[in-house]
């Protein structure tokens, strides 16, 4: 990975240690929202609908 990446040792290994960002951390919030809105809706609703219950939830500002 480190060659692929074409960084250094100490580079790549303290990236890996680093702990997660804050936008990481709300990305994986919303996506876990998202998976979790369509399967309780039988995984038929679509982006519009979906949207909708993530502004209700609060994680989505338009």
């Amino acid at each position: 990975m480190r060659r692929v990446l074409n960084v250094s040792f100490s580079g790549y290994y303290q990236w890996t240690q680093r702990s997660e960002s804050k936008r990481s951390c709300e990305t994986r919030k919303v996506k876990e929202a998202i998976r979790k809105i369509h399967k309780e809706n039988r995984e038929v609703d679509g982006r519009p609908r979906i949207a909708v219950c993530l502004q209700e939830a609060g994680l989505l500002m338009q």
